[in-house]
Parts: C-alpha cells; structure tokens; sequence
C-alpha cells in the first residue's frame, strides 16, 4: 500500500492511481554521486481535497511551470522515503511525477562550489602570534581540535632568493609570511586545512551530519587538502578555508573523492554517509528473498577480458599514477594527486612542492611591477587542482606520501588500487548481471539498504549473494503486495 502524505501530514488522494518508481543503487553510480529515484509520470485524482492541497492550481490563469510540492512517501503505514512533486495540469485531473529524496540536495550540490560554504574565520594575530600558533598546531593530534596547519611551501610562481625582511617590496607591500629553507632560499608559509574537517563543514552547509567509515579512518584524519595561496599580514592574519580550496563545486568535489579514494556518497534520513566501497564486504549485513517467488527475466555476463585502467591527475609529477587491470577498457580517472616534495640544500625537511600554476596571494594586497603577478584578481578566487597531503601529529608533511594504511597513489604497494579498489571490483567485476521480477511487500522495500547483500535461491537450490542495481515496483493504494523487477549483480564467489 502506498501513500503520499504533505509536510502538513495530510494524505494526497491517489484514487486508484498506480505510481511506477525506479531506484538506482549509488554503490554502481558513475555519472553521479548522488542517485536517488523518480516516478513515470502520474494522474492524480480531481478532488476537493487535492485542489486544496495544491492551492487550487488548476484555477490559475497562467499555470506556474510544474510546482515542486515537498511529500513524503509511506509503504504500508510507513515512511518510506522523501520525494518533491512536480505538478501539472492534465485532461481530468492533475498530472505530474516524483523525485526521491537526493533532488533538493543535487541540486543544491550542482549551484555550490566549496568556497560559497561559510567557514569560519580564524584570527591568528599578527607576525609574531603566527610562529607561535604554528608550534602549537603542529601539537595537535587530530584535525577537530585545530583544523588547519602551516606549513613552508615552493610555489613555481613565487620563490624568493631574496631575504623578505631585507627587500622593502616584499616585506611591506606583500607583507608574507617567510620561513627560511636554506641560507639563501625562502619559501612562502601556507596554510592548510584538513580534509575532515572541510567534510564537517560541507555537511553542516547540506544541513546534515557527517557519518560513515572514510572520515573515521585513522589516515583520512591526516590529509590535508594543498593549496598556492600564501599568508597576507598587512594588519593581522585571519585564516578563512574557503580562501584556500579550489573553486570546485560541491558535486564534482565529492565525485572526485569518490573515485579516488573508492568510495560511494550516500544520505540517509539526515545523515551524509561518505563510507568505501569495500566496507560491504567488510561488516557485510543481508537480506534474505530464498523464499520470494520470482522469476528471471534475462541474464548478461560482462567480459572478463575488459579490465579495467585506474588513473589519478599525474600533472607536476614525475611519472604516471596508474593501474591497469586485464584490457584496461574501462576508464576510471580521478581529478586529484598527492603533492611532491623537493629537498633544499641545508634544509633538514622536504618541504611540499606546488608544480601547478597557481597564484600565491589573495586579492586586496597593493601591486606593483615587482609583485603584480603573484595576485588574484578581485572577485576571481584563484583556480587549482585538488591536491592532498599526509600531515603527522606534529603538523608536518610526511616526504614518502605514505599513510599507516595506504598510499597516496593509485599504484604501487599499499596504493589506493589494492587498499580500497580492488576489494570492490573483484567482488563485481565480470560479474553476472540477472533481471528478475519478484513479489515484494512494503516491509522488504523498507529494508532494501543500499549497501546490503540479497541472498538468493537459485534453480539448482544453491544461495546465490547479490547486490541490487536498479529496482522498478509499482505500488497503489490498498495493494499489499507488490510487483517488482530488480537487476541483480551477482557477486563473484569468494569468501565475505
């Protein structure tokens, strides 16, 4: 039985309108992070009590282009999922269809870039407070109790051989903040927020709650997203994130770390679940249709010979970031990379090495021929890719890359590949693909967890462990039990 309920909580007469939904599983999205589901369209019944609903809609002389009325969606008495409905006007009645749950935040994540979320702002003091709030933050052991750090970096497009405190130009015009790498080399101080606490912030922005297993994991709580924007001290140094993240937006952001870091974005009642993909198998939960009456409807294998060839952005970097598994035919690509290092005569440290173009300052700082280049122009945030660091406990960078759990590379030992993507893609790689058509009933389309394994009974008896990919049911009022068709993944035979 399916109802449409208002936020008012008043029930939408659906008569004998029968509502056709299709689901996607974001575990398999590759175009989108966020996938939710929609209804075919739909007639809704001409009652007094909808026109009330929908305001008398059907009266206005010039209909508004499809209204987006919020509802909520329940399955036997149940709530079910949220939904927008998209209205319109059709012979005898009401026509329109529904978006589920993840419309208001895709688009919310299509309009946003990272540097419109409100940061807040840090006031560090003037140039002697800096060195000491750089001793203290480097004392910190985890990224929610200072959330950013400094920390000396050569950028292609500034590095002086000129000692600040002794230039007039760059001392008082650009007013930076130096450290000295070598005898004769400076380097620009730069400050750098931590991954999980530009998450928290996200989340906050989405008006919901950072959950799951990637922002827990021990490494994660280490990295730092890399930036070319130095510190202005004309009058004081106040710190703000969004001055220093790349102007990408929100949706293309979690794509990237997706992809990257294998790993699927998923929200749930009011929570943004960031989790990898492996941790299915890991902490595996079930469903168990052996007793369902279904039948098959057709069945596909994907070629083993296909392969796949995973690649991270290798630009500033010595040789290419990737892995190619069978064929390499299928292209997965990630936008972000670790940042290099250099090593400076009489320096004891590497220090991080910006390769990319970028530009040191922010906007506001008086130019002249000297120093017009190194700015931002007003108005345009600076524009650079999405780069990441290990910081240990004590704030500074670690020279190898390398975490306690993985690399920072797709490839090589402990890389991104055999810690997070493997996992997942021997599980479903070349798997079979099966479309069934099943009786369901409101409690198993309660239960249908994105992330949870389906058991099974084939022809021959034996269990068979799938993972849904896509599921269409139609459902109407009083209708207890429902028809459904679901494609399967059937997961490769190994042990989980």
């Amino acid at each position: 039985m399916i109802e449409l309920m208002t936020v008012n909580a008043e029930r939408i007469d659906l008569a004998s309108t029968v509502i056709t939904i299709e689901q996607s599983n974001t575990f398999f999205a590759s175009n989108t992070v966020l996938r939710g589901g929609f209804s075919y369209p739909i007639q809704l019944a001409h009652t007094s009590k909808n026109r009330r609903i929908f305001k008398f809609f059907d009266l206005l002389e010039t209909n508004p282009s499809h209204p987006q009325i919020p509802v909520f969606m329940r399955m036997n008495g149940r709530f079910h999922t949220e939904a927008i409905l998209q209205l319109g006007m059709a012979s005898g009645g009401f026509s329109g269809h529904l978006l589920l749950k993840n419309a208001a935040i895709n688009e919310k994540l299509d309009a946003s870039k990272l540097t419109d979320i409100r940061f807040p702002v840090f006031d560090i003091g003037d140039r002697d407070a800096l060195w000491n709030n750089m001793v203290s933050t480097r004392s910190k052991n985890k990224s929610s109790e200072t959330p950013y750090t400094f920390l000396p970096t050569k950028n292609n497009d500034f590095f002086s051989s000129v000692d600040p405190k002794q230039d007039r130009v760059l001392n008082h015009s650009i007013g930076l903040a130096f450290q000295q790498n070598s005898p004769d080399k400076w380097a620009p101080i730069v400050p750098y927020f931590y991954l999980c606490n530009v998450l928290e912030n996200m989340a906050r922005y989405l008006n919901l709650n950072l959950c799951g297993d990637f922002a827990q994991h021990a490494d994660v709580q280490k990295l730092v997203i890399t930036n070319p924007v130095g510190l202005g001290l004309p009058y004081g140094i106040k710190i703000n994130a969004k001055n220093h993240l790349p102007p990408l937006p929100l949706k293309e952001f979690f794509k990237e770390l997706s992809i990257f870091f294998g790993t699927t974005v998923r929200i749930a009642d009011s929570d943004l679940n960031i989790s990898f993909k492996k941790s299915v198998f890991d902490r595996p939960m079930y469903m168990d249709w052996t007793g369902k009456k279904m039948s098959i409807i057709s069945q596909e294998f994907t070629p083993i010979r296909d392969g796949f060839h995973l690649s991270a952005d290798a630009e500033g970097l010595d040789q290419k970031d990737e892995v190619i598994v069978g064929n390499g035919k299928i292209k997965i690509n990630a936008k972000v990379a670790s940042l290099p290092f250099c090593s400076l005569q009489g320096h004891p440290n590497p220090i991080p090495e910006y390769k990319c173009k970028g530009v040191l300052l922010p906007h506001g700082f008086k130019a002249d021929e000297k120093t017009k280049d190194l700015y931002a122009k007003p108005g345009e945030p600076p524009n650079f890719p999405l780069r990441l660091l290990f910081c240990n406990n004590d704030g500074a960078p670690k020279s190898s890359n390398t975490g306690h759990y993985f690399n920072l590379k797709m490839s090589g030992r402990n890389g991104l590949y055999e810690f997070a993507h493997s996992p997942w893609m021997e599980k479903t790689h070349a798997a079979r693909v099966i479309k069934i058509r099943v009786l369901l009933n409101g409690a198993d389309l309660q239960q249908l967890d994105e992330s949870k394994i389906i058991r099974l009974k084939s022809i021959s008896g034996a269990v068979v462990e799938c993972m849904w990919r896509r599921l269409t049911f139609s459902a109407s009022e009083g209708q207890n039990i429902i028809p459904a068709e679901v494609e399967l993944v059937v997961l490769n035979p190994s042990k989980i």
